[in-house]
């Protein structure tokens, strides 16, 4: 195997993992740091304000899915684990790119840092909270932005894709 091959399927091995650290380790500091605050009402919660009370670290715990839903549905493990997979095969094509690399790398490593919490704590951590309303908001946590970065990465790099393929064609434009 060439080591530019080799190196390219670091990436994702490399981005995995540091996605997983970052997540867990700032799940520790949180957990040491501020009590579990239960939904409604956050306001008398312990709280650190970022960007006044739109943005703030909060410590909430999630027994649902992705971004506090369904509470309690274990089904989504499931579906992490599905996530799992199709990210490993958008990484294993013939020659994915750097970027689809590392996105598929930074699906991985956010799946991998919340169905942790799930198996090993039947909940995940969650310490960004953002809100639109006084106790109205989302809390999210290191995985979900790693998921989303690796999501919007993934689109990225296959619209590129698309539009390489589709521009050095004969068909017209649609």
């Amino acid at each position: 195997m060439a080591k530019s091959n080799r190196s390219r399927m670091a990436i994702p091995l490399v981005a995995a993992a540091a996605g997983l650290m970052v997540d867990q380790l700032l799940k520790v500091a949180v957990r040491a740091s501020l009590s579990s605050c239960l939904h409604p009402p956050v306001s008398a919660c312990d709280q650190v304000p970022l960007i006044g009370h739109a943005v703030t670290v909060l410590r909430t715990e999630n027994g649902g899915g992705a971004l506090g839903f369904r509470q309690g549905l274990w089904a989504w493990t499931a579906l992490a684990v599905i996530g799992l997979g199709m990210a490993l095969a958008l990484s294993s094509g013939s020659r994915p790119s750097v970027s689809m690399a590392l996105a598929a790398g930074l699906l991985v490593g956010g799946a991998l840092g919340n169905l942790a919490d799930r198996l090993i704590l039947g909940q995940v951590t969650d310490f960004l909270s953002f809100a639109w309303k006084p106790d109205r908001g989302i809390d999210i946590n290191g995985a979900d932005l790693t998921l989303l970065i690796g999501a919007v990465m993934a689109t990225g790099s296959l619209f590129r894709r698309q539009l390489r393929s589709t521009s050095g064609s004969d068909a017209a434009p649609r």
